[in-house]
């Protein structure tokens, strides 16, 4: 019966084929029967790069082979009836193999049946590979790449405190190839335990799953042939995830995309519908003779895996989907926080709720009244100019009223915050500390958007006012950084550096305040258009005059820089920036957020310290604000005449932010100390004869601190995770220490404080 319908098939085939003779055909071989997930996928993935091509015939045969001969060479009675196939006189210009099956058949049986017809073949091994001569020159492909590191990098990534994985496979040639696989990478990952479970027994299995630890162990399925009882392809896949899954108290994880369900969270997968798309490609380019030449083939393609997560698995497993970069690919996305646990919410959560709508509402009151007078105002043709600056005078006058009842929603967040620090009854849970966190950041944000409405009014009226005074411009440099800390609490991929030069006058004078809000507002914007990467302020002098050549007094012209690798500015956005309530994109304006003034507000401020805004961006490049006072001093004294002990210093800096080692390696050449920066972590350990360590240390282990307390008589280190730095001081309290954004006071004070320990 089976030999008889794939008999049938073919000749329905080549009935067709005679129909277009001029068009060209290609043969898809597929392993497996129709409805197998797995080969079905990768067969609509080909067939979407030739469905739209009129003279191409796609020609599809399942070989059906049982769950019990799925991987093993296909040989025997089926090869038999598939080779009375060479009989029908049928030209194929190219072959498509589909998994192992068809794979062996078409490296047995090519000759007689295709002759000279190149063969792509999809989702066979690179053991494979090594059966294939020197005649086989017209044969390429896709490789599946089944990547053992990634998958662990995964599995780290989902479980932090793992130290044990266990990797089931069968007792297939596919089994033994991942088994190699494994063997090779052992060694690379001592502090987890890599084991291979070899085709377990269906009935023993549950005794190795239910003891395994939920954080500690995890289980990824490298085979699916687990089971003799199981006769269809397909409801091989299902029936074997959906068991695992129930008998096991760790999270399980797979190879394949269309694993990813019936509770197995993820992993570095293999998309069968990519893979079969690439294939496809490879077959069409072979068509249209892009790929001719023995030189084109045997170059066989890896398959580019993806990561992807199933939300909801990973939640039931108590894991925390959010450790995972945005790029993931989430399946089951779970419910909002607010939608899930609403009904958990507090009453002094609903309070604090509560102030905020009311806040909400006068706003929107009074921005109903504003529009309703303006409004009336613009009927009174010779009142326009009057009702405009009444508008602006009382904005301006209304900063009191807004900004206190704002100030208690902080206050109250704050000091509901201040609970986490305490235990028992009145502690914060997590969930409740995130909300407040939320609360606070969107006052934060929202007392931002007033301040910046409030002050574009004082301009319009000329109500600002601007005192200048004596300023440490490290200090001014160090409270933008404390200042605009709490932009950086979800961007976790962003890091803000603030770099004055030590060749900076110490003492200038200007406003410092004005000064600190053109900062403030340049930087916020920065951080708010950049999801990865850095925000960077330099300041550096590019020009001096001293007091005998400007009328007694100390001039030096200094430039501030913030340079961002955000999303850029078109040509026509650029037109645009500093226009105000104006933004680039009115789908930008929703998804950033903001009221369109804080670059109008920066550029009108300094217009009246006589400088002005200059930016140069690229979209998907970053941008580049800057701008240059000329600011005076009493004296010409920097800091570096506070650190003449270094001269001739030897000191190493590491870290691996070539902007961060740029920025120490000039601090530490202009106090004359002998640098030597490194961004490769071994170089730290074979320096020898230095003095002092600048290193970043997120990364190093506590072998590599001991080692790092021999070499080095002084120590400073930094970290990007400040939580870290507790539990390193402990254990050695000689060090120096302070977490990012690094302020610049903070290092200078880490060095004098290391020096009058241990004086040179």
């Amino acid at each position: 019966m089976y030999r008889l319908a794939l008999t049938s098939l073919f000749i329905i085939a080549f009935a067709a084929q005679a129909a277009f003779s001029a068009q060209k055909n290609i043969l898809i071989l597929n392993s497996y029967e129709q409805g197998f997930a797995w080969s079905d996928d990768i067969n609509k993935g080909i067939w979407n790069i030739f469905i739209d091509s009129v003279n191409i015939n796609v020609h599809i045969l399942h070989m059906n082979i049982p769950t019990e001969q799925m991987f093993p060479s296909f040989t025997g009675d089926n090869s038999n009836a598939l080779l009375r196939l060479s009989k029908i006189k049928i030209k194929f210009d190219v072959i498509i193999t589909v998994d192992e099956a068809a794979f062996d058949f078409a490296q047995k049986y090519r000759n007689e049946l295709w002759n000279g017809a190149p063969i792509v073949s999809c989702g066979i091994n690179e053991s494979n590979l090594k059966s294939l001569t020197k005649k086989d020159s017209l044969w390429t492909g896709i490789v599946e790449d089944y990547n053992i590191k990634g998958m662990i990098d995964f599995i780290k990534t989902a479980q932090p405190n793992v130290k044990r994985i266990a990797f089931v496979t069968d007792r297939t040639r596919f089994g033994t190839y991942i088994k190699n696989l494994i063997t090779d990478y052992k060694n690379d990952d001592p502090d987890i335990n890599i084991e291979e479970w070899e085709s377990p027994a269906w009935e023993s299995l549950p005794k190795f799953l239910r003891y395994l630890d939920t954080q500690r162990d995890a289980i990824v399925l490298a085979g699916v042939n687990f089971n003799d009882s199981i006769r269809s392809t397909q409801k091989l896949w299902k029936i074997t995830t959906e068991y695992t899954n129930k008998n096991s108290r760790a999270p399980v994880y797979t190879f394949w995309n269309s694993g990813v369900k019936n509770g197995i969270l993820g992993g570095d997968v293999i998309f069968a519908s990519v893979m079969g798309e690439n294939t496809g490609k490879i077959a069409l380019a072979i068509l249209e003779g892009k790929e001719t030449g023995k030189k084109n083939f045997w170059d066989f393609r890896k398959t580019s895996n993806q990561t992807v997560l199933d939300e909801q698995a990973t939640i039931q497993r108590n894991l925390n989907p959010n450790n995972f970069s945005i790029e993931t690919i989430r399946l089951n996305k779970s419910d909002s926080w607010l939608s899930k646990y609403q009904k958990y919410v507090s009453d002094m959560q609903n309070v604090v709720v509560a102030q905020s709508a009311i806040i909400l509402i006068i706003c929107l009151i009074f921005y109903a009244y504003y529009r309703f007078s303006y409004r009336r105002l613009l009927r009174e043709a010779d009142q326009t100019k009057n009702a405009s600056r009444a508008k602006s005078t009382f904005l301006a006058n209304m900063s009191h009223e807004i900004r206190n009842p704002l100030n208690s929603i902080l206050g109250f967040s704050e000091l509901l915050l201040s609970k986490n620090k305490g235990e028992g009854y009145n502690a914060l849970t997590d969930e409740q500390s995130e909300w407040v966190s939320n609360i606070r950041l969107s006052s934060y944000l929202l007392r931002d958007t007033l301040n910046n409405i409030l002050d574009y009014s004082k301009l319009e009226v000329g109500k600002i006012k601007f005192e200048e005074a004596e300023v440490d411009i490290f200090d001014l440099c160090d409270e933008l950084i404390s200042v605009c800390r709490h932009y950086l609490l979800y961007k976790n991929n962003v890091r803000l550096y603030v770099m004055p030069s030590l060749e900076l006058p110490r003492f200038v004078i200007v406003d410092a305040v004005r000064l600190k809000q053109v900062l403030v507002n340049l930087i916020s914007n920065a951080l708010k258009f950049t999801n990865s990467g850095s925000v960077r302020l330099e300041v550096k002098p590019i020009a001096f005059k001293s007091a005998a050549e400007n009328n007694g007094v100390n001039q030096t012209t200094v430039l501030f820089e913030i340079i961002d690798t955000g999303v850029g500015i078109s040509a026509d956005g650029l037109k645009k920036i500093f226009k105000p309530f104006e933004q680039i994109y009115s789908g930008e304006t929703r998804k950033y957020n903001g009221a369109g003034l804080g670059l109008t507000i920066a550029n009108e401020i300094l217009a009246n310290m006589h400088s002005k805004l200059t930016v140069k961006s690229k979209v998907g490049w970053g941008s580049n604000f800057h701008f240059s006072l000329k600011l005076e001093s009493q004296n010409s004294v920097t800091y570096l005449s506070e650190y003449v002990f270094m001269k001739s210093q030897r000191v190493t800096i590491y870290s691996v932010d070539i902007n961060v080692l740029k920025y120490l390696k000039e601090a530490f050449f202009a106090v004359n100390a002998i640098c030597n920066d490194i961004n490769n972590e071994e170089l730290i350990f074979s320096a020898t004869d230095q003095n002092l360590l600048m290193a970043e240390a997120d990364s190093f282990s506590d072998y590599d601190f001991l080692r790092i307390e021999k070499i080095y008589p002084r120590v400073i280190l930094f970290f990007y995770e400040g939580w870290k730095i507790k539990q390193v001081r402990a254990a050695h309290p000689n060090f120096e220490y302070f977490s990012t954004p690094v302020q610049s006071g903070g290092i200078l004070s880490a060095v004098s404080r290391l020096y009058s320990k241990n004086p040179v």
